[in-house]
């Protein structure tokens, strides 16, 4: 009881719906869909809610997954 499960941003159950429902679509091939799920679970960790941050976001996605960006090349 001594977390406060209000304060997360980014709460397990609410990783795991994400990444089940980027699965879901037909559209798209499995390394869009991993791009797709690293970028939603960045936003959501770090709290990025308007169009102003992006370039912020952009900078910090590429600096802590820089290395497994690589891997879609």
């Amino acid at each position: 009881m001594d977390v406060d499960s209000e304060g997360e941003n980014d709460p397990e159950w609410l990783r795991n719906k994400t990444m089940m429902m980027i699965d879901e679509f037909t559209d798209v091939n499995e390394g869009e869909k991993e791009l797709m799920k690293m970028w939603n679970l960045h936003v959501m960790k770090y709290g990025f809610v308007g169009d102003c941050q992006i370039p912020l976001a952009c900078q910090m996605f590429v600096q802590h997954k820089g290395k497994e960006l690589t891997a879609f090349l």
